[in-house]
């Protein structure tokens, strides 16, 4: 299977998971603002937002580029962040589907409380196969239930800030310094490709192994948050708009990636978010305008 396909069909079951029990009428309570995120639907909130999210995201890099050489402590550390991570989704997920009517009161109380026993193997997860596509299905998990959180102009401007982070980081900044120092700490050598091993088989929880390619776990969330957001604000519309921006959203995100891994091949490494995210555009202001 081809990277592409992979990406999207994980992409596609997230969106889909995401966006069912908006077809039933979901209404999740109204969420205040937080002492560091606003959640008004203003221009000037959506900046603020977006830059509160790109500084995480650096802050996150930057004690990931601290760590990677220091034995377990990365891959405990990252065992640590995803245990955190799969409970929230856990939890959100349950009560969404609870909101919507699918899900048994009783039920989704004892899911609540199963959470944190359930969760416990994706910790394991990273110690084991830290390279596992499960690592893509809940970052992309996550980045649906923040695109159905956050008021729908943050959403876009979080999305377009991720793609210049994205690039910028990748050519310049701290993804690139993430991935050399990983190569040249397990694999110290002056051809660092030769000795059989790339960065994504060094970042536990960061990279996802799908084929012979490595797609960042950052990347399933920006397309499982454009994706959400596309197919749960066509659902206005009806089941089948929603559907058919969906589906027209996977082909932009799949053409996407064939083209940014071309660019892979031409330059040996590139940025996953610009080109798939700019296809989705069109479809993400559509959605956004009504």
């Amino acid at each position: 299977m081809s990277t592409g396909l992979a990406v999207v069909l994980i992409v596609a079951l997230v969106a889909t998971i995401a966006t069912v029990p908006h077809y039933f009428g979901v209404k999740l309570p109204e969420p205040d603002s937080t002492v560091v995120f606003s959640l008004e639907d203003s221009p000037q909130a959506a900046l603020w937002n977006a830059a509160v999210v790109v500084a995480l995201v650096i802050a996150y890099t930057y004690v990931a580029l601290a760590i990677v050489g220091r034995g377990r402590l990365f891959e405990l550390v990252m065992a640590t962040v995803w245990f955190l991570g799969a409970m929230a989704a856990a939890w959100f997920y349950a009560l969404l589907y609870y909101y919507a009517g699918l899900l048994h009161p009783a039920a989704a109380l004892a899911a609540l409380f199963a959470a944190p026993i359930v969760t416990i193997p994706v910790a394991f997860t990273v110690l084991k196969s830290g390279n596992s596509p499960l690592f893509g299905a809940l970052g992309a998990l996550l980045g649906a239930m923040v695109a159905q959180l956050f008021p729908r102009t943050t959403v876009l401007t979080v999305l377009a800030a991720l793609a210049v982070y994205d690039f910028a980081s990748v050519k310049w900044g701290p993804l690139n310094k993430l991935i050399e120092r990983a190569v040249e700490c397990h694999c110290p050598c002056e051809a660092a490709r030769s000795c059989g091993r790339g960065a994504q088989a060094l970042l536990p929880g960061l990279l996802v192994r799908l084929g012979k390619r490595a797609i960042g776990v950052g990347d399933f969330f920006a397309y499982g948050m454009a994706a959400t957001f596309i197919a749960v604000g066509a659902a206005k519309l009806g089941v089948v708009t929603s559907l058919a921006m969906l589906a027209a959203a996977l082909a932009a995100i799949y053409v996407g990636i064939r083209t940014t891994l071309k660019w892979v091949e031409a330059e040996g490494a590139a940025p996953a978010l610009p080109i798939p995210l700019a296809m989705l555009a069109p479809l993400l202001i559509v959605v956004w305008t009504v």
